[in-house]
């Protein structure tokens, strides 16, 4: 096989087959000329060891459309018919080369029978999809409007006056996000809980804040600053001590008796002091520990009550999630389906998994960077141990990342 038009670049991609390579190419590099050549190499008698590959059916090549497959297919026919592989350029109508949705669905089909499927299932169009879509979200929203869930209901109405703005996004676009984000990882919809103590969060601040009007009172010469923050650490320590002594029960930002809005009057009602507060080296030490004790449960606070609302916006849109499933119903499958019926089939059955790896000795992906985490997860499912026969094409600028994506462990 001649490889003399081919740039030292291209060349090492054609001939490297026994270890991961990672391609950095954009559009006009060449890079559907280099992955035909790395095919075509990987069938013919050129190569320096024995040769890797008997069939094309020993090959899978995954493009981000059906348009690129399509052209890959023709190359790749012309290449092999015209280096006298006339049997295997027949093949290539029916080779693993397709979209990653094209691959699930041919996964599915070749083991409806194992995963208790009809393998002439239908894929229902975007269309239909998005009409399933809008009227399951309107009839959950409905039935949260109208049920005795006051948190959700609440936090319904509060998104709904958000997205008034101008610039604001409806309810259903913050849904159907966190509905994308959350299909695309394996574990779908079972995200970690929040996690935090607010009771034990308050009580810190109660301590702090004890400490700090022991400190402020035995100061030589307080300032009117000092006199302030002594004044609204007092109050702050009323209005706390009356929060833990009706809700101090309350251990999870999630139990239902958790009372939001007075838990952050009396958290946040403690001073926020300056950095430039008493930071001589002749003062207490403490006002620096006070400023990072504060700033830390401040921060823990924040990032409890951004997961409260990440878990509410999760629980609708699981809801969505199953009303749109039995609106669907029997009326066919959708593209996420495909990805995750695929996903299954070969995590809960080793034995597909196994045969698909066993069957792969090259795996090669067009546009990577554009592959969420459910996609990248199919890929290792499939590929040999230590990724020895992937090969990926993406954009240099997201090169780390993919890398990262694939090799870590699932």
């Amino acid at each position: 096989m001649n490889l003399d038009t081919c740039t030292p670049g291209q060349r090492q991609i054609i001939t490297t087959l026994n270890k991961p390579l990672m391609v950095s190419a954009g559009a006009g590099s060449g890079k559907t000329f280099t992955l035909t050549q790395r095919i075509a190499y990987a069938l013919s008698e050129d190569t320096p060891d024995a040769q890797p590959v008997q069939s094309i059916s020993q090959i899978m090549a995954i493009t981000f459309t059906k348009k690129a497959a399509a052209e890959l297919k023709s190359r790749i026919k012309r290449q092999l018919a015209g280096m006298g592989l006339v049997e295997e350029a027949l093949k290539v109508d029916d080779a693993w080369i397709s979209t990653i949705h094209g691959m699930c669905s041919r996964v599915l089909r070749e083991h409806a029978l194992e995963l208790g499927i009809d393998p002439a299932f239908s894929v229902i169009s975007e269309t239909e999809s998005k009409r399933y879509y809008e009227e399951a979200f309107d009839s959950v929203i409905k039935r949260i409007q109208e049920s005795d869930d006051t948190a959700l209901r609440g936090f319904v109405g509060s998104l709904d006056v958000y997205s008034q703005g101008p610039a604001s996004p409806s309810i259903e676009t913050w849904v159907r996000k966190i509905t994308s984000r959350a299909l695309a990882l394996p574990e779908g919809f079972d995200v970690p809980e929040v996690e935090g103590d607010p009771s034990a969060l308050m009580r810190q601040m109660v301590e702090l804040g004890e400490t700090f009007i022991s400190c402020l009172e035995g100061l030589p010469k307080p300032g009117k600053t000092d006199a302030k923050n002594h004044e609204a650490t007092t109050k702050a320590l009323e209005v706390a001590n009356e929060y833990l002594l009706e809700y101090g029960g309350c251990t999870s930002f999630e139990d239902p008796n958790f009372e939001a809005a007075r838990f952050v009057e009396a958290f946040f009602s403690f001073p926020k002091t300056s950095p430039k507060y008493h930071v001589k080296e002749s003062d207490p030490t403490f006002f620096a520990e006070y400023r990072d004790a504060y700033a830390f449960a401040a921060g823990q606070v924040e990032a409890a009550f951004s997961a409260r609302d990440v878990q509410a916006l999760l629980r609708i849109a699981r809801a969505v999630d199953e009303e749109y499933q039995c609106l669907k119903g029997a009326a066919g499958i959708d593209n996420v389906d495909l990805l995750r019926m695929a996903f299954h089939a070969l995590a809960d059955h080793p034995e597909i998994a196994d045969a698909y790896r066993t069957q792969f000795r090259i795996i090669m992906i067009d546009e990577f960077q554009d592959t969420d985490e459910l996609q990248v997860a199919l890929v290792r499912a499939l590929a040999q141990p230590g990724l020895s026969n992937v090969c990926t094409v993406g954009d240099a600028q997201r090169r780390c990342e993919c890398l990262f994506r694939l090799s870590r462990k699932p």
